[in-house]
């Protein structure tokens, strides 16, 4: 017991530091340990369509805005999680849209090696359709068959959605509905400014009792 907790405090040190490194205060790095002792796994879905090529995206250096690819804007973010995952090892999958495959992180420490392969993903340029209910569906079932074990760890799931447009496979609204009901919190991030793709999703939210952002 004493050298699983020296583990354990030996983690949130190294995930504390890791925060402060991105300018988190202490204090804060420290609520969001404890928050993920409530998480039982964080799964991101992430748009690699080749609409995220255009240039509509924005991102900070320092303390100034530049006009990037929406791709740079949701890479910079996800390239952001995947350490954070495994720095802290939490448990996520990152899902890209047209990889056969998804990214495991933070279940073991593998030395590095898979936020190594996902850096390698996002060094890349994305390319393909937007598939997005079929991924939403299978995340959506693994989550169901989890929900005993869930509710009586007192534990959720966490659902971020990376688009920039409607899926080209079906109703999104019909595949999230299927996570209505289950231990879980939606976050939906559009990386795009075209109106119709936001009034889709806000059209999305008000049609589902889900907990979604």
């Amino acid at each position: 017991l004493q050298q699983q907790l020296q583990q354990r405090l030996a983690m949130e040190e190294r995930t504390i530091n890791f925060l402060q490194s991105h300018q988190w205060p202490r204090n804060l790095a420290r609520s969001l340990i404890n928050d993920n002792k409530q998480i039982w796994k964080r799964f991101f879905i992430i748009d690699d369509s080749g609409s995220m090529n255009l240039n509509d995206g924005t991102r900070l250096v320092g303390k100034q805005a530049i006009s990037c690819s929406r791709w740079a804007e949701q890479k910079e973010a996800i390239s952001f999680h995947g350490e954070l995952a495994y720095q802290s090892l939490s448990p996520c999958d990152f899902i890209f849209l047209n990889q056969p495959q998804p990214i495991n992180i933070g279940t073991v420490d593998d030395g590095g090696l898979s936020l190594n392969i996902l850096k390698g993903i996002l060094s890349g340029s994305p390319n393909g359709g937007t598939p997005l209910c079929t991924h939403v569906t299978r995340v959506a079932n693994e989550i169901r068959q989890m929900e005993p074990v869930l509710q009586q760890m007192r534990q959720k799931a966490i659902v971020m959605i990376f688009t920039d447009g409607q899926p080209s496979d079906g109703n999104v609204a019909n595949a999230l509905k299927l996570l209505e009901h289950l231990s879980c919190w939606v976050v939906i991030r559009l990386c795009t400014n075209e109106e119709n793709v936001v009034n889709y999703y806000g059209d999305v939210d008000k049609n589902l009792e889900l907990k979604l952002d």
